[in-house]
């Protein structure tokens, strides 16, 4: 549980910097695909990030 609470405690911070370089990387996603493919590209990154962040 004490490894639980410094993990959490430690992931607020590195929670904001994977958030800005999500948002930096589906900006150059939008970029690379242009709008349609990337739009579709953004949604299907977002569920599996969802998904991995939740099973950490």
């Amino acid at each position: 549980m004490v490894l639980l609470t410094t993990a959490s405690s430690a992931g607020v911070t590195s929670k904001k910097q994977i958030r800005i370089k999500k948002k930096a990387g589906l900006r150059a996603l939008v970029l690379l695909f242009g709008s349609a493919e990337g739009s579709l590209a953004i949604k299907i990154l977002q569920k599996t990030l969802q998904h991995a962040l939740a099973d950490r």
